[in-house]
């Protein structure tokens, strides 16, 4: 078993965050009365999800590759991008989470990240 990388582990904690927050800025940001609720609703948990997953990877008993957390974490930018230009979070919030993202992109695709993703975890 190899030593888990303080990379990952700031990447997962990153992660961690980026989630509890995408899911705060659902609350702060509903609004009942809205006729695209859905939207408002399902782009910050759908940001929510893939932080939250991508964190599940970077535990010790992730199977996921570099390669597939490097397209989640583009995807998450990708989804927090488009909510913010299309209005359903707020401007600041929405850069605090694109933010995020990149470090959680920059730190689960580090050559130490990798390394020990190649490894045998268990």
């Amino acid at each position: 078993m190899t030593d888990k990388p303080t990379t990952a582990s700031a990447g997962k904690t990153l992660a961690i965050l980026g989630g509890i927050i995408c899911i705060i800025g659902t609350a702060l940001t509903f609004d009942a009365g809205s006729s695209n609720i859905m939207a408002e609703i399902g782009i910050p948990l759908l940001s929510a999800v893939l932080f939250f997953a991508i964190s599940g990877e970077l535990n010790v008993n992730g199977s996921m590759k570099r390669g597939a957390m490097a397209f989640l974490c583009f995807l998450n930018i990708a989804v927090l991008a488009f909510g913010t230009i299309y209005g359903t979070m707020e401007l600041y919030l929405g850069a605090v989470l694109i933010l995020l993202a990149v470090g959680v992109l920059a730190l689960s695709t580090s050559s130490g990240t990798y390394r020990w993703i190649q490894a045998d975890r268990i």
